[in-house]
């Protein structure tokens, strides 16, 4: 294995002391704001999104199979799996975040399949929500994707030169 370079190692150590200091001097200032806020926030996200996941995962059992497969069910069962397992452990915190902002246009094929039910196919809401669903889905999904790649890619490649 090669060596890693010294102007590498040492700024590598040198963002990890910006780190350090930011979280020091300004998240930890007041003793009580970082866990009320930091850490409600992301407890908070995990267990709407956990609750997402399975009230998700019931209906479509309710309704299995006209709202979806055994697909469907693996999806929910592991990304619910996923959700709490970071969620107990505290493990791969960004990439589960990047999992749930790619799940942003569920709620509007939601809405979408309730307009379809409601009869409202035509109406200018179902026009309005289909746009607004490809739109987030070319924004949102794809390119948090393509930043999922290279997140990981980055990821593993810094672990490989520190080794």
């Amino acid at each position: 294995m090669a060596a890693v370079p010294k102007q590498t190692t040492m700024a590598i150590k040198s963002y990890k002391n910006q780190a350090q200091m930011l979280v020091k001097n300004y998240l930890l200032a007041d003793p009580f704001a970082p866990y009320t806020s930091i850490l409600g926030g992301i407890l908070a996200c995990k267990v709407v999104s956990l609750g997402y996941f399975f009230s998700d995962l019931a209906m479509t059992l309710w309704q299995y199979p006209a709202l979806g497969g055994i697909e469907y069910v693996i999806h929910h069962l592991l990304s619910g799996t996923a959700v709490a397992y970071s969620m107990f452990t505290g493990e791969a915190q960004l990439y589960t975040y990047m999992v749930l902002i790619s799940e942003v246009t569920t709620p509007e094929i939601h809405l979408r399949w309730y307009l379809d039910t409601a009869g409202m196919k035509r109406s200018t809401a179902y026009l309005i929500n289909g746009v607004v669903i490809f739109i987030g889905w070319l924004v949102l999904d794809r390119r948090l994707r393509e930043f999922f790649c290279l997140a990981t890619c980055s990821t593993m490649c810094t672990y490989i030169m520190i080794r």
